[in-house]
């Protein structure tokens, strides 16, 4: 079982991405907003964090940057997940210490859940 913690502001992909990792046996937090995902990582250490890059109140890498992952939780995996896709944003997000940059339409719920089993991440 895997801790992960999911943030992305519409609330459906939370609930389809919970739903399904749950049902697989990992332990789900969610985040709406980057405000939620802080002080969810104040509490709780995950394994994984899947976080998208467009989120309202900041954006994706605005998280990663201010949660400083490679130093206070070295041993969680980042991964983005976002529609989004351009170099640029790939660079950046490797900058950030990210391990992998995946595009939701490529990637199902059922898709993540055999990528943390397998421990492709």
């Amino acid at each position: 079982m895997a801790k992960i913690l999911f943030v992305d502001d519409v609330p459906e992909i939370c609930r389809l991405y919970s739903s399904v990792l749950t049902k697989r046996g990992h332990l789900v937090v969610v985040a709406t907003s980057v405000m939620q995902a802080m002080m969810s990582l104040r509490t709780t250490e995950f394994d994984y964090v899947f976080v998208d890059i467009k989120i309202p109140d900041f954006d994706g890498f605005d998280f990663l940057e201010q949660a400083k992952f490679e130093e206070e939780h070295p041993h969680t995996k980042v991964i983005i997940l976002s529609n989004q896709e351009s170099p640029r944003d790939f660079e950046r997000a490797k900058a950030l210490g990210v391990e992998k940059y995946l595009v939701k339409i490529d990637y199902s719920p059922y898709g993540l859940v055999q990528i943390i089993d397998q421990h492709r991440i």
